[in-house]
């Protein structure tokens, strides 16, 4: 289980930065990880297709799986796009207030 949790740790942070790729020092860091296991980790979920490796030197980037995943629709993305109509509506009353 610890290391599922690490991988979803690694994950997590490279999603959140921005598209810019991430070195296996930077995740293991942030992550309070050990760098062989960080870089072990890195290197299934590249396998995977979870990650994508850009080069040496500038570490890791979001793979097709990801993208693939976050196409899927899902209850969440249904009952967004229903309720946007209703949020728009607000904030425009919220902004002349």
């Amino acid at each position: 289980m610890k290391s599922l949790l690490k991988s979803l740790d690694i994950l997590e942070f490279v999603l959140n930065n921005e598209d810019k790729p991430v070195t296996p020092a930077a995740v293991a860091e942030a992550c309070g990880l050990n760098p062989a296991t960080c870089t072990r980790i890195l290197g299934e979920l590249t396998r995977r297709d979870y990650l994508r490796k850009i080069s040496r030197h500038d570490g890791y980037a979001p793979g097709p799986v990801i993208y693939a995943l976050a196409d899927r629709r899902s209850f969440y993305g249904c009952a967004a796009h229903a309720a946007s109509e209703i949020l728009k509506e607000r904030a425009d009353r919220k902004s002349v207030e």
